[in-house]
């Protein structure tokens, strides 16, 4: 407590935090030249991130020339060399990123997008795992089209030329009036597959068995088999178009899994039961001295094996019409005879 006559204290002046710790990891640059842009963007973000701790030009380059190495080593020394000859380029930020652009920068960036972007189309012939999502064939095409510096019809008609028939049909159905709109339609219809997938596993997964096309196969015969008015009734009402009734589709029909349970079941036994032997009847040559009886030889010939009893089969049906193999395959399973 000041006494009396003395001038009081100033107050004191209030403590000021200093972070402890930096959020999130720096980038790095090992001199690949289609990293370079990228590299400086998420410098810029994390510098962003750290406002506190990373406050001057010098800190940022001291940081950037650390996260350099491998391809870019030598650049950074020839750098450092640089700045130890002119200390001012040390709090040099922009004029750092302007020299790092300029030597890291793609050579032909425009021309190598394009080139990129050509490619990008062949997405549509890829099958499986090997085809790129939707969602990132949107991301990865709208990069490249700004580095082309397309746009309008001439960047819709590349879009689309990246689409399948039917994801193209399927965006169009969305009716999109413009590029972006058909980004959205794109995403719409994988987040659509993606959601059916989940609901019905067996959807899309390209691993049906015989028995399940077979099925599906007849299920489209019997559909056409129903008049267009009882088409429109089964859909109006919800009646599976397998057993005709309510409460489950056609797809998760207890009638379908009873028949394929049946499917499964048939051929159990010892193997080679069916179809065995192969007997053949030959007659002999007749004897002029004999008195005109004729003689039959039957030879029992190797055990038939089961692919030779397949190629047998699609021999067969490759001899009947489609709706003769479909009208074959359901009067099999309606009748469940074993042959």
């Amino acid at each position: 407590m000041a006494d009396a006559g003395e001038a009081p204290l100033p107050p004191a002046a209030p403590a000021t935090h200093t972070p402890s710790g930096l959020l999130g990891d720096p980038p790095e640059f090992k001199g690949k030249r289609t990293n370079a842009r990228t590299f400086i963007d998420n410098l810029e973000i994390y510098f962003a991130l750290n406002p506190a701790r990373i406050t001057t030009d010098n800190q940022k380059v001291l940081l950037a020339l650390s996260k350099i190495s491998d391809g870019a080593e030598q650049w950074k020394r020839n750098k450092v060399t640089a700045f130890n000859g002119n200390a001012a380029l040390w709090h040099d930020w922009n004029g750092f990123k302007t020299a790092f652009n300029s030597n890291w920068g793609e050579v032909d960036t425009s021309g190598t997008a394009y080139s990129q972007l050509v490619k990008l189309q062949f997405r549509k012939n890829k099958r499986g795992k090997k085809k790129m999502k939707l969602s990132d064939y949107v991301e990865k095409f709208k990069e490249l089209i700004t580095k082309c510096d397309i746009t309008g019809s001439a960047a819709l008609h590349m879009f689309t030329n990246g689409l399948t028939a039917e994801e193209c049909k399927d965006c169009m159905m969305q009716k999109p009036t413009n590029l972006d709109a058909f980004y959205e339609a794109a995403i719409n219809l994988e987040n659509i597959e993606t959601r059916t997938a989940i609901l019905n596993p067996s959807f899309g997964s390209g691993s049906k068995s015989e028995w399940d096309m077979q099925v599906d196969r007849m299920l489209v015969t019997q559909i056409n088999a129903l008049t267009i008015p009882e088409r429109e009734r089964h859909f109006a009402e919800g009646l599976c178009f397998i057993c005709h009734k309510k409460g489950h589709m056609s797809g998760e029909c207890p009638e379908r899994k009873n028949k394929k349970k049946h499917h499964k079941g048939k051929f159990k036994g010892k193997k080679g039961r069916r179809f065995t032997r192969d007997r053949h009847v030959r007659a002999a040559d007749m004897d002029d001295d004999d008195s005109g009886s004729e003689e039959e030889e039957v030879q029992e010939s190797k055990p038939v094996q089961r692919g030779d009893r397949m190629k047998t089969i699609r021999a067969l049906m490759k001899g009947l019409s489609i709706n003769e193999r479909d009208a074959l395959m359901m009067d099999m399973v309606d009748k469940e005879e074993d042959f």
